[in-house]
């Protein structure tokens, strides 16, 4: 939270207070941030599930998975034709040409966003948050289940920005805007209302929004 809190300070054209005085500005979260973190490493069932996720895989393994898992978890904003609550995705054991065209893209696009912090801070806002969002557990922290749709539920505010700022400037008419919003609104709402059949049964909630897991046990 502190740094998505600097990333709002360094991005806002209102304020541009500055780094250091940003970094005073919240102090206050920071120390709250290293309270938090002396306690969890004080205690024994955190260091123990600290001790599981480093014994689960090396880090340079885990960063080939989390690229291919976050390339994923950035389709799954615009594939609303394959939302899954529980992927099974593959542990990455061996660099492929694929993935490794995945981690260049991935590093270029946060390359990008800070380099755009001065010229363009509404594209670095939108790019950085998606990933300052996904780093606490989609990088250098192993973990059991690769990835997850609800590690979007925060960092999808990011492209969220970009899709609306782009919008506001494509449509420059508030009647073409508001009928655009309109459109968008509704057809997310109907997509909504389908996706929400699969709680009707217990199958069709493991056929629907677990189907790798489904898949397995058949």
């Amino acid at each position: 939270m502190p740094v998505a809190l600097l990333l709002i300070e360094a991005t806002d054209p209102r304020r541009r207070l500055g780094l250091r005085a940003a970094l005073a500005a919240l102090a206050p979260q920071g120390a709250v941030l290293l309270v938090g973190a002396a306690a969890a490493l004080a205690s024994p069932t955190y260091r123990a599930l600290l001790a599981t996720s480093l014994d689960a895989r090396s880090l340079l393994t885990n960063l080939r998975t989390q690229a291919d898992a976050v390339v994923y978890l950035g389709g799954q904003l615009v594939r609303l034709d394959r939302l899954n609550a529980d992927p099974l995705l593959a542990v990455r054991q061996a660099w492929t040409p694929g993935l490794a065209l995945e981690a260049t893209a991935l590093i270029a696009l946060v390359a990008a966003g800070f380099a755009c912090l001065r010229t363009r801070p509404g594209l670095a806002f939108g790019v950085l948050w998606f990933f300052l969002w996904l780093a606490p557990t989609n990088s250098l922290l192993p973990r059991l289940d690769v990835a997850n749709d609800r590690q979007l539920y925060l960092a999808s505010v990011g492209p969220a920005w970009l899709l609306v700022t782009s919008a506001a400037r494509f449509f420059a008419r508030r009647g073409v805007m508001l009928a655009a919003v309109l459109g968008l609104g509704l057809v997310l709402g109907v997509a909504t209302g389908r996706r929400n059949a699969v709680y009707a049964s217990e199958i069709a909630l493991a056929e629907g929004a677990l189907p790798d897991v489904a898949a397995e046990c058949r």
